[in-house]
């Protein structure tokens, strides 16, 4: 049985575990690489761990399988603007990935579902991501769940190529 909830403060070794697995993964997907997560000390995974449980402009949900993490997305409400598709008005989802051996069994919708409740809640008319373009698995399953390329890139981040931005109208 797999529960798709928001992350608990108490998780943040598991959290960290599963996105370190998912910087293995996908290394062109995030603009995290995997040398910089592997070096965030201990305090660095429990923060992340407690925003994402408890902050406002912050919530990492999670599909939790067991005592294991499955997969993750997180939706992040900018408050000011890093990169071109940053808009502190409107909530982004990111941090998006599924363990392989769990793919193709509905928990990416589910995830991508639970932030786009989030961003809803919070009065939000659309969810907005960006997606590696060289990534054509995830920009296809993007599309599938309802997302439109908005024509607006981010090459700020050069190792990952062009950064397509996408949005949907928030559905819940």
């Amino acid at each position: 049985m797999t529960d798709v909830r928001r992350v608990r403060a108490d998780e943040w070794e598991a959290l960290r575990e599963l996105r370190l697995r998912a910087l293995a993964d996908a290394p062109l997907a995030f603009s995290t690489t995997l040398s910089e997560a592997k070096v965030r000390d201990d305090a660095w995974w429990r923060e992340a761990a407690r925003r994402g449980a408890e902050d406002d402009d912050w919530a990492t949900f999670v599909a939790a399988g067991g005592d294991r993490l499955l997969g993750m997305a997180t939706g992040h409400n900018p408050t000011e603007q890093h990169h071109p598709i940053d808009d502190p008005t409107l909530p982004s989802l990111m941090q998006m990935w599924v363990a392989p051996e769990f793919r193709r069994r509905g928990l990416g919708r589910q995830l991508v579902d639970a932030v786009d409740r989030w961003a809803a809640a919070r009065g939000a008319p659309v969810l907005r991501l960006g997606v590696t373009q060289s990534e054509t698995r995830s920009v296809a399953f993007y599309e599938a769940l309802g997302f439109r390329d908005t024509g607006r890139r981010d090459a700020s981040i050069p190792r990952l190529g062009p950064v397509i931005e996408m949005e949907r109208p928030c559905r819940t």
